[in-house]
């Protein structure tokens, strides 16, 4: 389950990734804002391995259809949590993720450019 590999080339970013990579089977719909966009995936995922090469970007996660027990490690560590929906959490820029989740799912994430909000606050 440990993932520690950076996106790899032939995708430009992590939203590129997840749609056109292993998991693209389970978008369900992306949308994009701004002239740095801020990308949306939502992602129904069934029981299984969704761990993610590290990429550049913030990623904040936010379940909507789940009460679940997750094994996963977002750059602090393994740890077992219970997800439930509402909840969010955050994915700091270059951090790979390991995540196992032990059934069905369903939730947003919100891709921040990291780059861009690092430039705007300099």
């Amino acid at each position: 389950m440990a993932t520690s590999a950076q996106i790899p080339h032939d995708y430009s970013d992590f939203l590129e990734f997840y749609c056109q990579g292993p998991y693209a089977g389970y978008v369900v719909e992306t949308r994009s804002a701004g002239r740095n966009p801020v990308k949306m995936l939502k992602i129904r995922q069934p029981q299984g391995d969704f761990s993610d090469p590290a990429h550049p970007d913030i990623v904040l996660a936010l379940p909507l259809k789940v009460e679940e027990t997750v094994e996963r490690n977002l750059g602090a560590g393994k740890h077992r949590v219970r997800y439930r929906a509402g909840d969010l959490e955050i994915v700091p820029p270059d951090t790979a993720t390991d995540v196992y989740c032990e059934g069905d799912n369903e939730l947003i994430a919100l891709i921040l450019p990291f780059g861009a909000i690092k430039k705007a606050i300099e």
